[in-house]
C-alpha cells in the first residue's frame, strides 16, 4: 500500500505557497493536511484549494501552527526569514521535519538553522529546482577547468516583489564557484534594477572571448521529478 504524506504549507498567500498547494493537490502521495497562513491575515479562514487556485478542499487557513503540526508528517517553509525561523523552533519542539525554501538568512541564522536539523530532520535549499541544483555541483569542475584567466558575473532578475537581493540561488552560485577556484566567497558589487535580457544568465568570460552559460528554468515547478509523471 502506497503511503500518503500528510504536509503543511506555509505563507498561503504568497506565489509559492499557492504553487506548493497546486502541486500537493496533484500528487497522489501528497496531501495537504495544514494550510498556515499570517496571524491577523484577511484570508484566515478562507478554503486553501479555492485561495490557491484549485477546487475545494474543505481545508481552512489559518494561523495556528503549533495546533496543526501533529497531524503532519512535514512541513514546508517559504514564509519571510523571521517567521521561518519561528516555523523552524516550532517544528523542534514538535520533533517534526521541516523543508526550508526561505532565503535571506544572515550567518547567525544560518547558525540557527544548522542548530535546528541537530534535532530534526531539516532541507534546507536556495533553490528547489533540479536544473539549478545540478549547475550547483557541475559549476566547481567548469571553472576549474576554465582557470583564473575567466571572469564571472552572475546576473539575474526578478519580479518586484523579490524579498531578497541577490537572491538565495544567485549566492549559492557564487559559493560554488569560489569552491572550483579555491577562493573565499565574497561579493564585489551588487547591481539593482538594471534590464536583463534573460530570467537568468550566469557569464564566464574572458579577454577577447566568451564562454557563456545559461539557463531558463520554470523555477515555482522544476523540483517536481519525473517518476511522479511531472516535468
Amino acid at each position: 500500500m502506497v503511503r500518503v504524506w500528510r504536509v503543511g504549507v506555509t505563507a498561503l498567500a504568497g506565489r509559492m505557497g499557492r504553487a506548493l498547494v497546486r502541486a500537493i493537490v496533484a500528487h497522489p502521495e501528497l496531501q495537504l493536511a495544514a494550510a498556515i497562513g499570517r496571524c491577523g491575515a484577511d484570508y484566515l479562514g478562507e478554503d486553501a484549494g479555492r485561495l490557491a487556485g484549485v477546487h475545494a478542499l474543505g481545508l481552512p487557513v489559518t494561523a495556528d501552527l503549533v495546533g496543526a503540526l501533529a497531524d503532519l508528517d512535514v512541513l514546508i517553509e517559504f514564509g519571510p526569514v523571521e517567521a521561518a525561523l519561528a516555523h523552524v523552533a516550532a517544528c523542534v519542539a514538535a520533533a517534526k521535519p521541516v523543508v526550508v525554501g526561505t532565503t535571506g538568512f544572515s550567518v547567525a541564522q544560518r547558525a540557527e538553522l544548522e542548530n535546528a536539523s541537530r534535532h530534526i530532520p531539516l532541507v534546507l535549499a536556495p533553490n528547489m529546482s533540479v536544473g539549478v541544483n545540478v549547475l550547483l555541483a557541475f559549476l566547481p569542475a567548469i571553472t576549474a577547468a576554465l582557470g583564473e584567466g575567466y571572469d564571472v558575473e552572475i546576473v539575474e532578475a526578478h519580479h518586484r516583489h523579490k524579498m531578497d537581493a541577490p537572491s538565495g540561488t544567485a549566492l549559492a552560485l557564487g559559493r560554488a564557484v569560489a569552491v572550483g577556484r579555491g577562493q573565499t566567497w565574497t561579493i564585489s558589487s551588487v547591481w539593482i534594477a538594471m534590464p536583463f535580457p534573460a530570467p537568468g544568465w550566469p557569464a564566464v568570460s574572458a579577454l577577447r572571448r566568451c564562454a557563456a552559460r545559461t539557463w531558463s528554468v520554470n523555477i515555482r515547478y522544476g523540483w517536481r521529478g519525473p517518476e511522479s509523471g511531472w516535468s
